[in-house]
């Protein structure tokens, strides 16, 4: 049953109406799990929900943000990491009279009130409750894929906001290879010469927050000889990465204390051969695995933090309040990467770049004929108005283009590649970390080395067709 207003119409149970989306509660008790289930799809709230959750997926959107106010909702997507104002149309009660489909437009406040219940219960929260922040999980299955679904709510001066997240559920753990994640391959050299076959020392892989840094993090484990060394992991339990075959993972519970640095000594009976610690924890685990790479049989240590480029990362290790001497001795080199938007191959525009652009970018006169952008998107349209239907070809005519591109939905980009920041680090980086380990130094010296910067790896992405100039813009502001 849909309700618009204060009328309503008949068109099926709760639990058969709208996309064949499941939703599963993810409670340990399976008792628990039935029960909730049954409450949803007895409410009349539950088609709303699955057409929400369908119209969020079939956008490829990662993320769902719903706004509640006095009298109505607002819905935005986050697609490839990038927020839109878009929302999901809902059937109406017909007029009176009314032959055909049911009339659509846009959910009403009452609409989503009956949506979110259902999520709320769903996910084991208390739907009654819309002050309090609330968090629970669930899974979603739709079109033959399986998303671990989170639902965060909260209230605002204005109402309620609710986050609905989703993290695709993929066979294997979705790791991929260096490659598949976009890194170039003069760079998948450089790293191998700092983790490949009888390397020690250690690496510092890093990247902003939810920017890519658990797929470097297995990209990089499987590039290396993992049959060949016995590989150990000392992790959060509460921040699993991605598992990569064989490689022990020993987990950890840091929020009582325990951190790596303190497992180390029994782990080390063991004899590993490579250390690692994703999200390092504290400047004892840094100290703790630097010595390990400089003993009498030294290892290979590999870790892992957040920052705004390979600089930044290796900073940020040393501000921790780690031994300077010892970390600066033992580092080799670190690896950042930052996501960037794709265009969509479908409806990019080529344009032909000026010499003053050519000479901007850096690109040598007659090396590059043609640049792509992202094609304009439509003019917005009214809150529920449906897209307008092309005009009819003429007779012997090819079809007109559609106004929005099927592929990418009219947002010009479709899917994410990754840039890489490969820094080597040689003796004049080392003298200046001990001494003058300001940003703008290490970068100097850096780029004197011949290491590429992040905006030299864009530029040549762009030069390829893979994205445009203000995507690429977009993404060094971040």
């Amino acid at each position: 049953m849909i309700f618009g207003g204060k009328k309503q119409v008949q068109v099926g149970p709760p639990w058969g109406m709208g996309p064949p989306v499941e939703m599963v509660a993810t409670v340990p008790l399976q008792n628990m799990a039935q029960s909730l289930m049954i409450e949803a799809r007895q409410h009349p709230g539950f088609g709303l929900a699955r057409i929400f959750l369908a119209d969020a997926i079939e956008n490829r959107a990662e993320r769902l943000m719903i706004d509640f106010s006095a009298q109505a909702i607002a819905f935005r997507y986050q697609i490839d990491s990038v927020w839109h104002n878009l929302g999901p149309l809902v059937p109406y009660p017909p007029p009176p009279k009314h032959k055909g489909p049911l009339p659509m437009g846009p959910p009403t406040r009452e609409m989503g009130d009956m949506a979110l219940w259902v999520l709320k219960k769903v996910a084991n929260l208390k739907p009654e409750d819309r002050r309090s922040k609330q968090e629970g999980k669930f899974r979603t299955e739709y079109m033959g894929h399986k998303y671990h679904t989170t639902l965060v709510s909260q209230g605002t001066q204005t109402g309620e906001r609710a986050l609905v997240s989703f993290v695709p559920i993929i066979k294997g753990g979705g790791v991929r290879t260096l490659e598949e994640l976009g890194m170039r391959e003069k760079l998948r050299e450089q790293l191998k010469g700092l983790i490949g076959p009888g390397t020690k020392g250690m690496v510092v892989l890093c990247a902003a927050p939810q920017d890519g840094l658990s797929s470097l993090w297995a990209g990089t484990l499987r590039s290396t000889d993992r049959l060949m060394r016995d590989f150990v992991s000392l992790q959060d339990q509460d921040q699993p990465e991605p598992d990569v075959e064989n490689i022990e993972i020993i987990k950890l519970n840091l929020a009582e204390g325990e951190t790596p640095d303190k497992r180390l000594p029994k782990i080390l009976l063991r004899q590993p051969e490579v250390l690692l610690a994703p999200n390092v924890p504290n400047a004892e685990t840094v100290d703790a695995y630097c010595k390990q790479a400089n003993v009498d049989e030294p290892k290979l240590t590999i870790i892992s933090t957040r920052g705004k480029d390979a600089v930044d990362g290796l900073l940020r290790v040393l501000a921790m309040g780690v031994d300077q001497e010892l970390f600066v001795k033992t580092v080799t080199g670190v690896v950042y990467t930052r996501l960037i938007r794709k265009l969509c191959e479908v409806c990019r525009e080529p344009i032909q770049p000026t010499p003053q652009l050519l000479q901007r970018l850096g690109i040598p006169q007659g090396r590059v004929t043609v640049l792509f952008r992202e094609k304009p998107p439509p003019p917005p349209l009214p809150p529920g108005v449906p897209p307008p239907e092309p005009p009819k070809p003429k007779k012997g005519e090819p079809p007109p283009p559609p106004l929005i591109c099927p592929a990418c939905r009219g947002l010009g980009f479709k899917g994410r590649t990754a840039l890489f920041e490969v820094l080597m680090i040689d003796d004049k980086i080392r003298e200046a970390l001990l001494n003058d380990p300001r940003p703008e130094t290490i970068r100097q010296l850096a780029r004197q080395a011949g290491n590429r910067t992040l905006q030299e790896e864009g530029i040549l992405l762009m030069a390829m067709g893979g994205t445009s100039l203000t995507e690429l813009q977009r993404v060094l502001k971040q």
